[in-house]
């Protein structure tokens, strides 16, 4: 009875897993697999691009070198693209200088003190489960003059819809100002030529729906 309970769940798990894949390879999702902002697992799970990185993160989980990478903190000293990623948060919150590093060091640690005084929490300067949940859930606007991957992203996406002809810089400039502007006229938006949440929702949208979903 055992052998067959256990059959049965691997033929149910390799069919989920197939399923997954048949449709995100309909949905064209692996184009732009390379240019998204992965920052959760959930997101991880959409956009794996090969095969053996979505096995690892099934089987392993809960391995920090093994999945994704991300810890259940972060304190002074070490060493993660996931520790960029919150100071890029930080400093988009003018709580500390644009990173240049993956490293938690004194100033970004003086920077998650100063977030979680803001919020309340006890300040450890340690990033832990809840100062990343608060700060994932951070609204941020990104305006002429910001700069790094979460930009070229969206000049990515303004790219392929026809607003914009060189995404490549990572730097919201000029250009990328005019062709918010005018994504945001043709989608009947606010028109602060920001990349605000109503225009980064729309252009996700819009996205997603190019690509069948």
């Amino acid at each position: 009875m055992q052998k067959i309970k256990r059959s049965l769940i691997y033929v149910i798990s390799v069919i989920f897993v197939m399923g997954l894949f048949a449709s995100f390879e309909t949905a064209g999702l692996y184009t732009y697999a390379d240019r998204l902002n992965l920052q959760s697992d959930r997101l991880y799970l959409a956009y794996a691009e090969k095969t053996d990185e979505l096995s690892e993160f099934v089987m392993d989980k809960d391995d920090e070198t093994e999945s994704t990478g991300k810890a259940d903190s972060y304190k002074l000293g070490d060493n993660s693209p996931f520790i960029r990623e919150y100071k890029l948060i930080l400093s988009y919150l003018d709580l500390m200088k644009y990173p240049d590093s993956n490293i938690f060091d004194t100033l970004t640690e003086e920077a998650v003190k100063k977030y979680q005084g803001q919020q309340g929490l006890e300040e450890t300067g340690v990033l832990d489960i809840v100062t990343m949940d608060l700060l994932d859930g951070e609204e941020i606007v990104f305006e002429p003059g910001d700069t790094g991957k979460a930009i070229g992203d969206y000049q990515a996406m303004l790219a392929t819809l026809g607003y914009l002809e060189d995404y490549t810089s990572e730097t919201f400039d000029e250009a990328t100002k005019e062709a918010v502007g005018e994504y945001q006229v043709s989608k009947d938006l606010e028109v602060t030529y920001n990349l605000d949440t109503a225009t980064k929702d729309a252009l996700q949208e819009d996205m997603l729906s190019r690509n069948g979903q």
